[in-house]
């Protein structure tokens, strides 16, 4: 995300540029897209008219906002596209499979903008299959962990090993926020409600996904 603002305008003409065929050229064997977005050829940069979405002058601090606060939706209409995070799965703790629901632990390849923790309703795409997915954004509270941040995917209708695979997660909207359940047989019970929602709410979305 270039930001469409004068200094964002005039650094256009400089190294963001070269960053952002950089990141097209890493990311190229993950099919994502890198757009870099200017306000124009105007002859005066603080002329050019801000872009506005739902009555806000879209930003890329705008959007970062957005993404922090679970906002998914408001984020997906100032990039015109979901907010996306790629990365390679990891080993984890294997504690989603004791429970019945193997989940991939997404870890990224350099520092990224998280969503804010709790459950979202996402689209996982692997080996160049995209799966319905609920995923999970947080600290894991119900169980005693050293307090890390992780991001942990339950794709829908999915049989196979996922570690070490590349994979994208497209953020669709955010269910709940994350909550400490006073045991591990509530926290099942609501795993189920979630994944039950994930699946109504993105099949009400993407039909053909």
């Amino acid at each position: 995300i270039c930001d469409a603002s004068p200094v964002g305008y005039h650094a256009l003409k400089g190294g963001i540029v070269h960053m952002t065929r950089h990141l097209a050229a890493y990311w190229a064997s993950d099919n994502i897209r890198v757009n870099c977005l200017s306000p124009g050829p105007f002859p005066n940069p603080e002329s050019a008219p801000a872009a506005m979405v739902d009555g806000h002058a879209v930003s890329s601090s705008a959007i970062r906002k957005a993404v922090m606060e679970g906002r998914c939706e408001s984020a997906a209409k100032m990039l015109g596209r979901n907010y996306s995070i790629t990365g390679t799965v990891g080993a984890g703790e294997k504690r989603g499979r004791d429970l019945g629901f193997p989940t991939a632990n997404l870890e990224t390849d350099f520092a990224v903008t998280v969503p804010e923790n709790g459950i979202y309703a996402t689209l996982a795409t692997v080996d160049g299959a995209t799966y319905r997915a609920a995923t999970s954004i947080g600290v894991r509270p119900t169980f005693d962990t050293d307090g890390g941040r992780t991001i942990e995917a339950f794709l829908l209708d999915f049989e196979g090993d996922l570690y070490t695979k590349r994979l994208r997660l497209e953020f669709v909207t955010r269910l709940r926020s994350e909550v400490a359940f006073d045991s591990v047989d509530e926290l099942v019970e609501q795993m189920n409600r979630d994944v039950e929602e994930t699946h109504e709410v993105l099949a009400a979305r993407f039909p053909g996904r």
